[in-house]
């Protein structure tokens, strides 16, 4: 499929952006290192020495000899999400330049192996505008297509952008939500970057909409310039999208809504490239869903899609993005069951009613299950965010426990058999390994499952669950620590003999054996969802920290508390055996009234109309 290398003067290669604009629609377009957002250069791009990056004009600098290559989360095209979900007709790349180029047009289908498909020699001593067809695009199937650039003479590549000819399927009007709650540091620079970097661009006039839902009613008009304000109730998470969803609907013109973490941190590269899979998708019911990124580890890929079959199972996860030889990987179909709400776009009509009344947690997995989208996801539309791990503590507990109940009351996955093994899963493993509040909040979340639909109908705001959250919460929260309690500390290895094991797993992780087998010397983990039973057996004390934040906790052993919570699990489990049949009838009577627009204006109705704020 490789064509001759062809080689074009700036005579006959510069044209206008706007020029190229008019007569094709860009698919996508390339991304640099941002400032302030992601620096990690792999993510973006390869260099040899001879290539210098500017990170204030965004462009790259190449002499004599220097080399760039682009088979990268954020600059390849997936070949095969394109093909099945859009079927474009036709490819072709946009390149700005300045200097003598080489420019090769490869495709990578699995590992690190890429094969030219194509070569094109670009020559200008002004700034240039070359649009170059790709004709073995009709030919591929699978794989990530990118981009390398060889330096002949000193050069500048400033952009590039994958443009298409194919006329997009529908007018796509895309809404932008926001729910926010004490977090001004992080919204109103992200509202900003969202206005500079898209609301602002001529090409998405009419294509984006920004609305900022404030559940703490504490943002300034001027604090959100160019998006719409909407004061709201606390009503978390679910009550926020809710509001944000309303909006969207009674304003009239929006078809898609795309949710959002109020810190929006994404590459805005990734939202044009929602617009335009969702202008060009066959399938209607197309929905985009984000891949999560961890924020300590920028490249780091936690999830890109999850099933959910009583316990969430997150896909592709924990992999290196860095690394060219998983991308094509990366791009495999999985099926997945539901797109998370710190990124997933969907179109309004084919939404079946609006968000449970969860507060937070469970409100995106139930959304999806709910609703019958076609779920998609791609490499560079994701954001990064702070690991689950890291804020896992006794209201997430109660929030996990509670929703994947709710689920499965709902009738979406298994009967009371699953019911009582994810409660089961939720709080022994905790209450074995000295997490004792954590245990504790499931068990409270089994109870207020039990009290029925007409709950959550009058808890929307999680008012009165979370003062007993607080009120049981003083142990197992993260808090500064005192670095002399790391002295003395040890880390246990990884590995334990099969005799210890089988003493653990007797002696219920050492909560059947008298205290004078126990050692004075506490145990030390990195924080994380749950203590390893292993490193906390015949322990008296461990020490939990995190050196990024310096905080910590220090839990101990107790057999009164292991016990008494094992007393009351077994009661609330059982009566829940007893008592799944009519909760379950009880849930899936109210769920249409919870879900709906009655049930969601009615909380809404004390609240300030919408602010749209366009100065600025």
């Amino acid at each position: 499929m490789k064509t001759e290398p062809t080689t074009m003067q700036a005579s006959e290669a510069t044209r206008t952006t706007e020029a190229i604009d008019r007569a094709t629609d860009t698919v996508q377009r390339s991304v640099a290192p941002t400032l302030g957002l992601c620096t990690d250069v792999p993510l973006y791009f390869r260099a040899n020495e001879f290539v210098s990056f500017d990170h204030r004009r965004q462009d790259w600098r190449l002499v004599r000899g220097g080399s760039l290559w682009f088979d990268t989360y954020f600059n390849g095209l997936s070949v095969r999400r394109w093909k099945r979900t859009a079927h474009l007709a036709d490819l072709s790349v946009r390149i700005a330049f300045r200097g003598r180029l080489t420019v090769r047009l490869h495709v990578m289908a699995s590992g690190a192996v890429s094969t030219v498909i194509d070569e094109i020699e670009l020559a200008s001593n002004d700034r240039a505008m070359q649009a170059w067809p790709i004709p073995a695009w009709a030919g591929l199937d699978d794989g990530i297509v990118f981009l390398s650039v060889h330096a002949l003479d000193d050069a500048t590549l400033e952009s590039f952008a994958f443009t298409t000819s194919t006329p997009p399927r529908r007018a796509v009007r895309l809404g932008l939500c926001i729910t926010h709650y004490d977090r001004r540091a992080q919204v109103v620079p992200a509202v900003a970057r969202l206005k500079r970097q898209l609301l602002d661009d001529p090409a998405f006039s009419g294509r984006v909409g920004l609305v900022v839902v404030d559940n703490s009613r504490n943002l300034a008009a001027a604090e959100t310039a160019g998006a719409t304000l909407v004061p709201n109730r606390n009503l978390g998470g679910a009550g926020g999208f809710a509001r944000g969803m309303m909006h969207l609907n009674d304003e009239g013109s929006y078809t898609h809504a795309l949710f959002m973490d109020d810190d929006a941190s994404c590459e805005v590269e990734a939202i044009r490239r929602t617009v335009a899979l969702l202008e060009h998708a066959v399938d209607p019911r197309t929905a985009i869903s984000g891949a999560m990124l961890l924020a300590r580890e920028p490249y780091r890929q936690f999830e890109s899609g999850a099933r959910f079959d009583g316990l969430c199972t997150p896909l592709r996860h924990g992999i290196d993005l860095r690394d060219p030889a998983v991308l094509a990987w990366n791009e495999r179909e999985q099926l997945s069951d539901y797109g998370s709400w710190w990124f997933f776009a969907f179109p309004l009509k084919q939404a079946v009613g609006y968000p449970y009344p969860f507060f937070v947690r469970g409100d995106d997995i139930d959304f999806s299950l709910r609703n019958d989208f076609a779920l998609v996801s791609a490499n560079g539309v994701a954001s990064w965010q702070e690991s689950f791990a890291f804020k896992h503590a006794p209201q997430t507990s109660y929030l996990d426990t509670r929703n994947h109940l709710l689920h499965i009351l709902h009738g979406y996955r298994g009967g009371r058999g699953l019911a009582l093994y994810v409660t089961l899963r939720m709080f022994l493993i905790a209450n074995l390994g000295g997490q004792y509040e954590v245990a504790k909040a499931a068990i409270m979340a089994i109870d207020d499952v039990r009290r029925g639909p007409t709950f959550f109908e009058e808890h929307a705001d999680l008012a009165e669950p979370r003062r007993r959250l607080q009120a049981l919460t003083r142990a197992e929260r993260m808090r500064p620590l005192d670095l002399a309690l790391l002295r003395g500390t040890v880390v246990p290895g990884p590995h334990e003999r099969r005799r210890r094991s089988w003493l653990r797993f007797a002696t219920a992780n050492g909560h059947l054996l008298p205290r004078f087998f126990f050692t004075r010397r506490p145990a030390r983990f990195d924080k994380g969802y749950l203590l390893p039973l292993r490193g906390t057996f015949r322990r008296r004390r461990t020490v939990v920290y995190d050196e990024v934040s310096g905080s910590g906790m220090v839990l101990s052993h107790s057999k009164r508390r292991f016990f008494a919570n094992l007393f009351d699990y077994t009661r609330a489990a059982l009566r829940l055996a007893l008592e799944f049949g009519r909760l379950a009838k009880d849930y899936q009577a109210a769920y249409p009234y919870l879900t709906s627009d009655a049930y969601w204006r009615e909380q809404f109705a004390a609240t300030a109309p919408p602010v749209a704020t366009t100065a600025g």
